[in-house]
């Protein structure tokens, strides 16, 4: 059994909370590939770069690191995610990382075991002293249902008892352990957090109030101001109707920064196009529409992602300034 301390209820997502704004992470790779790609094969990262931005982010106040389950390779989509499988990546940036919350965006679960995902999870939590974020999904890839055998239209179903499952088992509560039928064990390591947090990403088949009393926080998808302001508060009654408000929403943003800091606002999908003046502005009307925490997606990036990093570390009132 591991002698791991635990560090506190939830430190990993507590992490991803700032006073007065929202706090910044990135989702990886950390890597400019798409303003490379022709738009034929695959758009593939520079991953050596990759590992240097996020020690990079981890170095100057970046809250959080997120990864992607994306197994198999779709020829027709022609996005690898970080190309690297996330819990091998996420246990090597455990160990060259040291304060920035390590996450999952998200790992699709009907197509794992619960065990296996149980254990994975709270070996990773232990590695990074307790900064993991357990991301969970039921993906948008049929592809990936159909080469693994697994039933697409039954994931909503396969997801809820996952997500209700997985405490328990970290736990070692006996109700979760019962339900495999099976003689008593443990999942060992147990997590260094007393809960490891899980987020939901995307619906995932699921009602914002189940998604309000079952998980610690919400990740969904950029969308208007006006929209936003919509979901926060949509997220708001759903946690007041199950009695458990404080949990974060939480968001990926696609953005270009202009060399240009006065350079003005513009939007493409998912994303937008600003100088950094009006990148810190937007983000404080993510924060006034109810946006805890934003990962920022720099894949289409004209500017070296470093520079991109670099600059957004010295704006003050964006990282800890």
């Amino acid at each position: 059994m591991s002698n791991a301390p635990h560090l506190g209820d939830q430190p990993a997502l507590d992490a991803l909370h700032l006073p007065g704004r929202a706090s910044l992470g990135l989702l990886l790779p950390a890597d400019n590939d798409w303003a490379r790609w022709s738009g034929r094969g695959v758009s593939m990262p520079n991953l050596a770069q990759t590992t240097s931005h996020v020690r990079l982010a981890d170095e100057i106040g970046f809250r959080g690191a997120w990864l992607r389950d994306v197994p198999t390779f779709d020829p027709t989509d022609g996005d690898p995610g970080q190309v690297f499988d996330p819990w091998t990546y996420l246990g090597y940036l455990a160990a060259v990382t040291r304060r920035i919350t390590l996450g999952t965006a998200a790992v699709v679960t009907p197509l794992d075991h619960d065990l296996h995902l149980a254990k994975r999870a709270a070996s990773v939590d232990v590695l990074s002293n307790g900064r993991f974020v357990l991301g969970v999904a039921t993906g948008d890839r049929p592809l990936e249902y159909g080469v693994f055998g697994t039933e697409y239209a039954s994931r909503g179903e396969r997801f809820r008892t996952t997500v209700e499952r997985l405490p328990g088992l970290w736990s070692g509560e006996a109700a979760a352990h019962r339900s495999f039928g099976a003689t008593p064990f443990e999942i060992a390591p147990p997590p260094a957090q007393r809960r490891l947090p899980q987020v939901v990403v995307g619906r995932a088949q699921q009602s914002l109030e189940w998604i309000a009393a079952h998980a610690d926080g919400w990740f969904s998808y950029a969308g208007s101001i006006d929209q936003l302001t919509t979901l926060s508060r949509d997220w708001e009654a759903a946690q007041q109707e199950c009695g458990c408000a404080g949990k974060p929403l939480m968001m990926a943003l696609r953005v270009i920064l202009e060399g240009d800091r006065n350079a003005p606002l513009s939007y493409f999908p998912m994303g937008i196009r600003a100088g950094i003046g009006e990148l810190k502005r937007y983000l404080e009307r993510l924060y006034e529409a109810g946006i805890a925490h934003v990962a920022l997606n720099l894949r289409m990036s004209v500017r070296p992602v470093a520079q991109v990093l670099n600059e957004i570390g010295r704006e003050p009132g964006l990282l800890n300034n």
